[in-house]
């Protein structure tokens, strides 16, 4: 799953001399090979030129565990950029000649988009002049759910506006608050509340601005460190359902 630590383990058996080793990933598109990293006899570690940023930012371990068994690491995974083959190349080294043996293993990184839905429901779909509702945004994905953050966005299409829909209010990932620059009405008489797997929107007091379609549209990002920098965009963005609201002014008594 996307955001998990990919893992691999190369072996070489019965090593008696200095090794050394060479990561490479092997894409699906049949482009050339990938090199990772390598560490030679001695241990000095060189990252290759596409994985020198990844590396920078903590994304990337190359670890000897022992004398003939090597680790890679790479966190905060990617499904279009971490799937694919990968491959071990560990040479022995011995008086000028050497030997390689060859490891590959494929992994499949699942987007967090797969099974994302998000689900937009209202108890009531014609409300009386002055009255509260609510709507809830229920967000559905897989066993990860409350494990990857997630932030919100309610979005508003009025009645009697023809632009479309406008962002009302965002709860982040953190849990901050960033509202619209229109329908600045909302702040007044709204109250927002998210969870791991759920959004709420509670209108005090209807008015007929109120009036029109109502939708959430919710972003999943990968670790929380990717959902609080504004310059990384989320791994995967779904829209709910539309749910039309009608305001309608209270039967008479009389």
């Amino acid at each position: 799953m996307e955001g998990e630590a990919l893992i691999f383990r190369c072996k070489a058996s019965a090593a008696e001399n200095p090794l050394s080793v060479k990561w490479w990933h092997v894409l699906r598109n049949k482009s050339p090979p990938v090199l990772i990293a390598n560490m030679d006899q001695d241990g000095m570690l060189k990252i290759g030129t596409s994985y020198l940023e990844r590396s920078a930012r903590g994304d990337l371990r190359l670890e000897k565990v022992d004398s003939s068994t090597f680790t890679l690491t790479i966190y905060n995974t990617s499904a279009t950029d971490d799937s694919g083959l990968y491959r071990c190349e560990v040479t022995e080294w011995f008086k000028g000649r050497n030997w390689e043996h060859a490891q590959e293993i494929s992994a499949n990184v699942e987007s967090l988009g797969m099974n994302l839905k998000a689900v937009l429901i209202s108890r009531i779909a014609n409300v009386m002049l002055h009255e509260d509702f609510e709507l809830y945004c229920r967000v559905s994905i897989n066993c990860s759910t409350n494990r990857v953050p997630i932030s919100v966005i309610w979005q508003f299409h009025p009645s009697s506006d023809l632009s479309g829909y406008q962002k009302v209010v965002k709860i982040t990932a953190e849990g901050t608050i960033e509202w619209g620059s229109a329908l600045l009405h909302f702040q007044k008489k709204t109250k927002i509340t998210k969870s791991p797997s759920s959004s709420q929107f509670l209108i005090h007091g209807a008015t007929w601005q109120d009036a029109g379609i109502y939708k959430c549209e919710v972003e999943v990002w990968r670790n929380s460190q990717q959902a609080s920098s504004s310059g990384i965009a989320a791994a995967a963005v779904v829209s709910s359902n539309p749910v039309e609201i009608k305001v309608t002014r209270p039967v008479s008594a009389i």
